[in-house]
């Protein structure tokens, strides 16, 4: 038995709903269907939901409450394990673990421990329970019976028996009937009982699962005619059917056909299912249950409606049918930047503005600060420049006259630049997709000119890691910047930066390629090109044979050593000149197979016939740290450690890479991502952790 299938006892709809809308895992796997979702975070969103909602419709002490977290613990371990805890995908969805799960159920058990006098006040009381059909189930109903049997067709039938009794509609199955009472009027036999359901005749989810020769039990039914019982039947409780077989006193057998089980009740009101707590029918004494030689199996099926188009799923459409393909997102909001980085961005600036993170539009629409996006009419006039399409990367967000406004940098096309037997060319563009950064102030645009989002990488990022939200030709690469002040294309001096984001700001979902995509000249001298063949995703074994034993390393996996040790040219074409290729596998991204890309061969460098001697490990006296500590200990110094000079530094400042041993293991996977190196990593944290000191102080500056 799966898991899940206790989640079958769940009503489909309750009265107490704890969303606005009814979670199920049927609903998830129709957007699954529909690829409505785009981010796993989006996803694991909806199915924390379902969860969510079977353990507030549900006690603690419930098997489906206990198998709520169960299943959300297994999909957690699941989840990091495909994400390979993020050196795959990178999600936010990965923050939520078992340790935030356990918070989690604190904190929904607390709330039911204060709601708990409420319900079972509500519980204890048959009478205040608003479902009369359930009350009937577990109480017998208080009649007088004048007769325990009556005769039709030839046939004598008791209080007890349950029988079939010809539907109205010719077409359908008869329905069953347990008999609860005979009475006799205007010269006609009648009975009255409880009626139970097929579950073709119910409303159900296509992942519901039911047993064979499953009904339920429905309602109570007056004043049938005893000429429309067809013949006798059984229903055994859920305990014992698989078990016991019905006979009865004339040793007459049941048809197997004629034997079904009962397990729940279903209210023809609410569309919902129910487990069957007391089985309180009338007692029939002539039917006795004998154990079977064989028990039988306990298996569930699924529905028989599941590829019939007339199934109705009213619970997770809400009574709305239509199939709805719109992208599921979470929820965004406009977020401000805080006080702190107002203020810097306000700098010499006469009129103060007000600065945002992020800004959201409409429900799929929403902009952040570092996002790439199409725009055009830069110039704002009619000329053709105007009507050409760039690339811009948002720095800057603030509102003016109720509109927003935003700067950054421009993006263009190699085929933009005019004049070009005048360029004065230190980097060539030497890939396909390639993209210039446009030297000069940032340039202001409106919402209006923005047509698309996108993404600009660099080479490194560009062989490594895809924006899960992107389409691939919509993805660029950027190694070189154009300054039209003296015409020239240049190399990049530093990487395309990246701008760190609150957690409020929606993060970026990254997708990590296994192994680094490689490029492929298809002419020599021609643009590294996209390939979409997958012979070229592997080198040939007679590649392999000449590398002889020689270590393989891939495009960017030792770039922190060889930094160290390399005076690394930046143009472009040299990049890979002291880099051996390697294999790569595709796997497709946003409907499109990621781009092959492959160097041509290059002869192996010889090896370094000079060895420098590892630098020595300088030791400080203790004495000597003591006396610097005295030394900031003055009645006219406010701080002990030399806090000025430590705001004042930053890694442009700092002269070269330092020769010692770096702590990369305060990384991820020692990996410093997204950065060249360790050592602008490491900057970078320490940035970010000022940055929050400054923040705190800010923020408790009244206390302090």
């Amino acid at each position: 038995q799966c898991i899940s299938d206790s989640f079958s006892e769940l009503p489909e709809q309750a009265e107490n709903e704890p969303f606005d809308i009814i979670y199920t895992f049927d609903m998830i796997r129709q957007n699954l269907d529909q690829r409505r979702y785009r981010r796993l975070d989006a996803f694991q969103t909806d199915l924390f939901k379902v969860f969510e909602r079977a353990r507030k419709l549900t006690l603690p002490h419930s098997k489906v409450y206990q198998d709520s977290i169960k299943l959300e613990k297994i999909y957690i371990r699941l989840r990091d394990e495909i994400c390979q805890h993020g050196s795959l995908l990178r999600s936010p969805a990965l923050l939520f673990n078992e340790d935030r799960l356990q918070h989690e159920l604190v904190r929904e058990r607390t709330e039911k421990d204060s709601l708990a006098k409420t319900n079972n006040q509500n519980s204890i009381s048959p009478t205040k329970s608003s479902d009369s059909d359930e009350n009937k189930v577990y109480a017998m109903k208080s009649i007088s019976r004048t007769e325990n049997s009556s005769l039709s067709k030839g046939q004598t039938y008791y209080l007890g028996d349950f029988v079939y009794v010809e539907a109205n509609d010719e077409t359908k199955e008869p329905f069953i009937v347990c008999i609860e009472s005979f009475e006799h009027k205007d010269n006609e036999d009648y009975l009255s009982g409880l009626q139970f359901c097929r579950p073709n005749e119910t409303y159900h989810t296509p992942v519901h699962k039911f047993l064979r020769q499953e009904v339920f039990l429905t309602q109570s039914i007056e004043d049938l005619p005893m000429n429309k019982i067809q013949g006798l039947c059984f229903v055994s409780h859920f305990k014992d059917y698989f078990k016991y077989q019905p006979i009865l006193d004339d040793e007459t057998v049941f048809q197997d056909q004629d034997v079904y089980v009962c397990e729940s009740r279903y209210n023809m009101k609410t569309k919902t299912f129910r487990k069957i707590k007391w089985w309180n029918l009338p007692e029939n004494t002539r039917v006795k249950l004998i154990q079977r030689d064989t028990p039988l199996e306990n298996i569930r099926i699924a529905s028989a409606l599941v590829n019939n188009n007339s199934l109705i799923h009213r619970s997770s459409t809400t009574d709305n049918e239509s199939i709805n393909t719109d992208i599921i997102d979470k929820p965004k909001e406009t977020i401000l930047y805080d006080a702190v980085i107002n203020e810097k961005l306000n700098e010499n600036a006469s009129i103060k503005k007000t600065f945002y993170e992020q800004i959201v539009i409409s429900t799929h629409s929403f902009y952040k600060v570092g996002d790439f996006v199409y725009v055009n009419n830069l110039e704002n006039n009619n000329n053709n420049e105007s009507n050409k399409r760039f690339i811009f990367r948002i720095d800057k967000i603030w509102k003016e006259n109720d509109s927003y406004c935003l700067s950054g940098t421009v993006f263009i096309q190699p085929s933009d630049i005019t004049n070009r037997d005048q360029l004065i060319v230190t980097a060539k563009c030497r890939y396909e997709r390639e993209v210039i950064k446009r030297d000069g102030p940032s340039t202001q645009i409106s919402l209006d000119n923005i047509q698309g989002k996108c993404s600009v990488l660099s080479l490194k990022h560009f062989c490594t890691h895809r924006l899960t939200e992107i389409a691939e030709p919509d993805v660029y690469v950027c190694e070189s910047k154009y300054v039209t002040d003296d015409h020239s294309l240049r190399g990049l001096s530093k990487p395309l930066k990246r701008i760190s984001l609150s957690l409020k700001a929606t993060a970026d979902e990254i997708w990590t390629f296994p192994k680094e995509l490689i490029l492929k000249q298809e002419t020599p001298g021609a643009l590294f090109k996209a390939v979409d063949e997958s012979s070229t995703m592997e080198v040939d074994d007679h590649f392999d044979n000449h590398l002889d034993g020689v270590e393989r390393h891939s495009n960017h996996g030792n770039f922190d050593t060889m930094h160290n040790g390399i005076n690394l040219n930046p143009s472009l074409s040299n990049r890979y000149n002291s880099n051996i290729i390697n294999r790569v596998h595709a796997y497709p991204m946003n409907g499109a197979l990621p781009i092959a890309l492959k160097p041509p061969a290059q002869p192996l460098p010889p090896p370094a016939a000079i060895i420098n001697r590892p630098p020595r490990i300088q030791r400080v006296a203790h004495s000597e740290m003591y006396s610097r500590y005295i030394e900031h200990l003055k009645t006219d110094y406010p701080f002990i450690s030399d806090w000025p000079k430590q705001l004042k530094t930053s890694i442009g400042n700092n002269g070269n890479i330092p020769s010692r041993p770096l702590p990369s293991h305060w990384l991820i996977n020692n990996s410093p991502g997204f950065y060249n190196n360790i050592y602008e990593a490491l900057w970078s944290m320490r940035d970010n952790m000022w940055s929050d000191v400054v923040r705190v102080r800010n923020v408790l500056s009244d206390e302090w």
